[in-house]
């Protein structure tokens, strides 16, 4: 058995107990660059990965196959939509593989559209719901809109407020919710 060590020719030889030998040029190919991934972390429903390096090939998709020999997609970015361990590896034009980079994700999926109505008047309350349960609602602006635990939202004053849904991962939902004003009281 013959292991490349270091790119480069070498002449292997086999020599018979009478000396005769016969010889072989052997030429070990160099490898590709490490690839090194970016985008680790936790993200709601997507995030896009990064793969760089791989100098001396061209940088394949693995998925979550560790050392994976896939030339299928040829990629240095991915969009990935589930939590795991996803790979890339580089492959030199001679078909030697080089060292895999790899990066963690966790994807938590966003809770559903918020429903309800939009618009409310001064001084009314409006609900919200959501169709995920365990979050927490919040107004961007409490000048203008305020909500309960429950979805419940009271326009206070003319404009508008984002009203969100989060969960405790930290994905949420948004609505912009707009107060209207009201008309001028009648006189006479």
């Amino acid at each position: 058995d013959v292991t490349g060590i270091a790119a480069g020719t070498s002449t292997i030889k086999y020599t018979l107990g009478t000396g005769c030998a016969a010889t072989s040029v052997v030429t070990v190919n160099p490898l590709p660059a490490i690839v090194t991934v970016s985008g680790a972390g936790t993200f709601c429903d997507n995030t896009t990965i990064t793969a760089s390096g791989g100098g001396g090939g061209t940088i394949y998709f693995e998925g979550t196959t560790s050392g994976g020999t896939s030339t299928s997609t040829p990629s240095t970015s991915e969009v990935v939509i589930a939590s795991g361990t996803y790979y890339f590896r580089s492959q030199s034009a001679s078909g030697c593989w080089g060292t895999e980079g790899s990066v963690v994700v966790t994807i938590n999926p966003s809770p559903a559209a918020i429903a309800g109505a939009t618009s409310v008047c001064k001084g009314s309350t409006t609900t919200l719901s959501d169709a995920t349960a365990g979050g927490v609602w919040s107004s961007s602006n409490t000048t203008k809109a305020t909500v309960s635990g429950t979805g419940d939202v009271t326009g206070i004053a003319a404009g508008t407020s984002t009203i969100k849904y989060t969960l405790g991962t930290g994905c949420a939902a948004t609505s912009v919710v707009t107060v209207n004003p009201l008309p001028a009281a009648i006189t006479g």
